[in-house]
């Protein structure tokens, strides 16, 4: 998005649609696009975190179990 905020209004942006880049004409709307888009991105990256915490704490608590019989 800092990329798209250097650009110089006057060249044209494009967004990738599958294999064809298509020309955007609203800045704004893409610009709120790929924020949104950024801001579920991190959503499911903190879930993932979260995911990948309680798995590793299971792990260790199996392992220990384990371990002890």
């Amino acid at each position: 998005m800092d990329e798209l905020s250097k650009q110089d209004p006057e060249r044209p942006v494009y967004r990738s649609l599958g294999n064809i880049l298509l020309e955007v004409g609203d800045r704004d709307s893409l610009e709120s696009e790929l924020k949104e888009a950024q801001e579920a991105l991190n959503e499911h990256l903190g879930r993932l975190i979260e995911r990948e915490e309680s798995i590793r704490k299971k792990y260790e608590e199996m392992t220990e179990s384990f371990e002890r019989s």
